[in-house]
């Protein structure tokens, strides 16, 4: 829903406007089954292994190993062709929730289906770039005419 809103928001402050649909449905599986394993390569890398070796190095203090790993979570995208400070940002607040998933279900399914979920409809499903990557196949092609913080 947090996507939709971000799309519907863009599109009627005339930031955004599909250009084309192009469904293809070999391509949004083929996408699927990518951004899961960058979704579970990322989640075992920042949460399984970075989170809870903080939680331990800050001695229990979840507020602040979350937020020292989802700074670097953030900090590691910006390596993402067409990456900016804004989609770092952005991918720093997703990697709260994550780690706030991870530590609240204590099971790393649930930050990898929330990220992966996230990543799909960003991308395959809704047409915008994820983490600054447009080389997504995607259903619709959106072109951005609005200014670059929108």
């Amino acid at each position: 829903m947090a996507m939709l809103g971000i799309f519907g928001v863009e599109r009627a402050l005339g930031g955004i406007v599909v250009r084309a649909v192009e469904p293809s449905s070999a391509g949004l599986l083929r996408e699927f089954f990518q951004l899961q394993l960058s979704a579970l390569f990322e989640e075992v890398a920042f949460r399984m292994l970075m989170l809870s070796g903080l939680v331990v190095l800050f001695g229990g203090r979840r507020g602040l190993a979350i937020g020292l790993s989802a700074a670097l979570f953030g900090f590691a995208h910006l390596v993402n062709d067409g990456a900016t400070l804004v989609s770092a940002f952005g991918n720093a607040l997703g990697g709260v929730i994550y780690g706030i998933a991870y530590l609240g279900g204590r099971s790393l399914w649930l930050p990898v289906g929330l990220h992966q979920g996230w990543n799909f409809f960003q991308g395959p499903v809704l047409g915008f770039a994820i983490s600054g990557d447009s080389g997504h196949t995607a259903w619709g092609r959106l072109a951005d005419l609005g200014p670059a913080w929108l």
